[in-house]
Parts: structure tokens; sequence; C-alpha cells
């Protein structure tokens, strides 16, 4: 298997070299497919930034439907969030409307699709290539399609309602291939060289996609992510929908065809354009415990220190000290926010043995070792006695410092944690061991936009 050097940019990892470990004898190639993808006809629509939007996951069901009102063929209105699933059959029918009425069509030939994302974050300019492509989907037992992160079961209830309503993949699995910089070489000389079939901008930044359908660019593509998996970043309970509508049509009888596949954004781990951001925890309630009584629970393990705030709630002072923190290297720490936002603390492990015998053993110890792993087994388990449907219950996730000050300030919220960002080397040495991280580890910036392509699993089959 081919590794990837070490490498990175300010808050993220980009690129790291996969660390040796037994399960990775076990590893298999992915088969990534030239498609027709489904595309907006431009002259029916315009401007393609106008129907560009996040993936479902990103957006509340009344934030989706606010954007999407900008225009009437939006493709959040194939995928705006709805938790109880009457909206798949209207996406449904939608979908199906636009390809009759020719919004939607088919390009001529199989192809894969080539997307350049330029955007800004925290004052510098990021540049991300990928390729859209249909991934077979793995086999029991076959390990080329790797996960990170553990899923929950009613996200992907929800992700396999929209499936099996729309038949068809509206937004993409994010994949990462450790191609040692060969295909993030490969991406830049085409963009360099060929003029995109379409650009656009959106408040995320400028976007441009072209069309490989010539057949030295289809090998070219097909070299480049020949001969090792891929890693999941973001997209899980996709995947894992995707797999089980396969499973679904298998036991009614029906060959899955084109649900042999899903549609995947595929970038190189060497890509600067990477960038991986911690997901903060706000915690609501924290059941019989006190705030004092929590901190001297803390302070048998942490060592606690108290960063001066300006003011109460001041949201741009938390958001430096969380800046800070990105930087910092070595033992697990995290940040801590006092009831009515009244105290920021700096929680720092001292040792391992300060969490002796409260971490999962039978992980490896790149698992082990992760800051998401040592907050959930000391501080949500071991600490407050959060675990479970409890843990549901009482935290929410989000990568928003501001969001987390505001819940916490109004007394919405008892606390927030805030997290350095994982590295992605860990990433991808967690995923090649074949374990699953805690929920909500990574937070892969930005995500993939939906309208860009679709791939339609009432369509022609992958070639």
């Amino acid at each position: 298997m081919s590794e990837v050097p070490p490498g990175g940019s300010s808050g993220s990892t980009a690129g790291c070299r996969l660390l040796n470990h037994p399960e990775a004898d076990r590893l298999d190639a992915a088969d990534a497919r030239p498609f027709r993808g489904l595309r907006y006809h431009l002259p029916q629509i315009g401007d393609l930034g106008a129907v560009l939007g996040p993936p479902d996951d990103v957006l509340s069901r009344p934030a989706a439907l606010a954007l999407a009102a900008a225009h009437p063929r939006h493709s959040l209105y194939l995928e705006v969030p709805d938790p109880d699933g009457a909206h798949f059959t209207e996406a449904a029918s939608r979908l199906r409307r636009w390809q009759a009425e020719g919004i939607l069509r088919f390009d001529p030939a199989p192809a894969f699709y080539l997307y350049e994302h330029s955007y800004r974050f925290n004052g510098e300019h990021y540049r991300r290539l990928g390729v859209f492509v249909a991934l077979r989907l793995d086999e029991p037992g076959r390990r080329s399609v790797l996960p990170h992160e553990s899923i929950t079961p009613a996200v992907l209830a929800q992700r396999l309602s929209l499936l099996r309503t729309a038949r068809a993949n509206l937004s993409a699995v994010y994949a990462l291939a450790p191609a040692s910089g060969r295909l993030a070489a490969l991406l830049r000389e085409i963009a360099a060289t060929e003029l995109a079939a379409v650009t656009a901008s959106t408040e995320s930044g400028t976007h441009r996609l072209w069309v490989l359908a010539e057949p030295p660019a289809i090998d070219a593509v097909r070299q480049a992510l020949a001969g090792f998996p891929v890693v999941i970043a973001d997209g899980h309970h996709r995947y894992a929908a995707a797999r089980r509508y396969r499973q679904e049509l298998r036991q009614g009888g029906r060959e899955p065809g084109p649900a042999d596949f899903a549609l995947a954004h595929v970038v190189d781990a060497d890509d600067p354009g990477i960038l991986v951001r911690p997901i903060h925890r706000v915690v609501r309630a924290f059941g019989e415990v006190s705030w004092p009584e929590f901190l001297t629970h803390l302070q048998r393990h942490f060592a606690v220190e108290s960063i001066a705030l300006p003011a109460p709630g001041d949201a741009a002072a938390v958001e430096m000290a969380v800046r800070a923190l990105a930087d910092e290297r070595g033992m697990p720490v995290f940040l801590a926010l006092a009831p009515g936002g009244q105290e920021l603390l700096r929680l720092r492990l001292p040792d391992w043995s300060a969490a002796d015998g409260l971490l999962p053993r039978q992980r490896s110890e790149t698992y082990r070792r992760l800051d998401a792993t040592v907050f959930e087994s000391v501080v949500l388990q071991h600490l407050l006695g959060l675990d479970g449907a409890l843990r549901e219950a009482a935290v929410e996730f989000t990568p928003d410092v501001g969001e987390a000050v505001r819940l916490v300030s109004r007394f919405k919220a008892r606390s927030a944690f805030f997290l350095r960002p994982t590295p992605l080397r860990d990433v991808l040495a967690v995923a090649r061991a074949g374990e699953v991280m805690p929920p909500k580890s990574t937070y892969f910036y930005p995500k993939i936009p939906v309208g860009l392509v679709f791939y339609d699993l009432a369509g022609p089959a992958p070639e």
C-alpha cells in the first residue's frame, strides 16, 4: 500500500503517514468508476451557484428552506432535512419531474468529475481538489472503504428513508485516498491545463467542475486511484444507508445494479486543502452533580487553570482561546466554559496515569490517546456518568464556538467543552486499524456541496 508523507497546516493535518498496524494486511483496493452524472442543465437555471447548498447535516430544516427559497430549482429542495420523512416523497417526485422537464440531464458518456473548491478560513486561502466517482460498496468482510467514526441509528434511518424514496444519491460521501500525492498531482495538472465545464461562486467560495469523459483522462484517474482503500472523511451515514439499501434489494430478489455503488468525492489525503476542524461538546445537564462538585472531581484527573475573560460569555475571547488550543501539542487538553459563561478553564491531562483504568482497553494506542476518547471516557462517562442514551439526551455537538458560548451564557446549557482538531494521521490510522472513533470526533471542512452532480440509482450503471 502507498503511504502518504507527513504534512499539515494550521487547524488541520493534510496527508499524514498511515501507521503500521496488523490490520493493514487485511485491506483491499477501492473500486472507483466513471459514471453518467445527473446534472443541472445550465440554460434552464442560469447560475449554478444559485442552486448549490450544504448537505443535510449542516443546516436545520428552517435554515435549509430559507436558503432554498432563493431559487425554485434549488438542490436543497431534494435533500432538506425532515425528521418525519414526509418530505422524501415530495423530493422524489420533484427529482423525476425536473428530469422530465430537462432541468436535470444525464451526461452523454461515463465520466469522472474533477471538482475544485477555493475557499477562505480564518483569513487563510485554501484550494481543495478531488474527483466525483461511483464507489463500489464493500461486501461483508471486505475492507476497501474504511469508516473512522461511529453512526447513530436515527440518522441512518433518515438517510435510508430518503434513499429508498428518491432512489438517488443526492449528496456525496467525502473520502480520502492515501495516494502519496499522486492523485493530487494529476488533478492539479488537469485543472491547470483544461477549461472547467462550469464555474460558480457562493458564500463558501469558488467552485469549478471538469467533466473527464475522454479515455486518457479516465485511465489516468483510474491509475491514480488504483491499489489502496479509501477512508471515509464525511458521510458515514450516507455510506451505511447505501449498503443497507443494497442489502434490501438483494433480499427482495432484485439485482442492485447501480445501487452496488455510491456517489463519492475522493480527495488525495496529501491535498493541502483538507481541513479537520474540532467539534465541541455542549452539555445541557450534569444530572445530580453541581458545578463545584464537578470541579473537585476534575482536579483529580486534570491540571485546571483559569483563563480570564473580559466579560462573562465573551465569545470573541473564547474563540481566541480555542484557536490557541488548536496549536498546543502533547497531552490531551480541553477548555471548559462555566455555567453562565462566567469562567473559562483549561483542563490538561498531566500524564497518562491520571486516566489509568478509565480508557478503553481493547483499542489501539492511537485510539486511546485521542482527545475525543479521553474526553468521552474520563469527563462524560466517569465524572458525569453520561453514556449511551443519557449522553444522547444531554450532549450536543457543534463546530461553532459562538453558538456554544451563547447556549451556556443564556443558561440553555450547563457547560461547553472545546476540543482540539483530531490530527488527520490519527483519522487514517484508526480507520486502517478497523476502529471507529467516538461520535463527532472530526469535522472535515468544507462540506461537499449538494447540486454539483447527482448519482441516479434508477439510471445507467457505472462502467
